[in-house]
């Protein structure tokens, strides 16, 4: 939410795509393209676009073909993985302390957050 003018988010989408096209714009002197890579933790509520940024189909508007992407897994989501477990996405505004946490301590707060019903997918 912009607070100031009361309008939703797109998320992080639209603004991977504006540096996307910034970095396909730039180049040293035509002879080397400018490079830039995106990261994403796998819990983030933006965590199935993301993963779709990159596809050749759909709407070119969500779409960063000249952008890399990289993927932070945490080791909790690798146990669940293991297990067939559940996986919960969350809005990091809703569920702060996550990207700011590792090991045990992100496990215990990604879980405390689930037991509060705080992930959305």
């Amino acid at each position: 939410m912009i607070k100031s003018i009361g309008i939703g988010s797109q998320g992080t989408i639209p603004f991977l795509k504006i540096a996307n096209d910034t970095t396909a714009a730039i180049n040293r002197s035509g002879s080397r393209r400018g490079a830039v890579c995106a990261y994403m933790e796998v819990w983030h509520i933006d965590y199935e676009d993301f993963l779709d940024l990159r596809r050749n189909t759909g709407d070119e508007r969500r779409r960063t073909h000249d952008m890399n992407t990289a993927s932070w897994i945490p080791d909790l989501f690798m146990k669940r993985v293991k297990e067939n477990g559940t996986w919960t996405l969350m809005c990091p505004k809703e569920c702060p302390g996550l990207s700011d946490t590792h090991s045990e301590a992100f496990e215990a707060l990604y879980i405390q957050y689930e037991k509060e019903g705080k992930g959305r997918k």
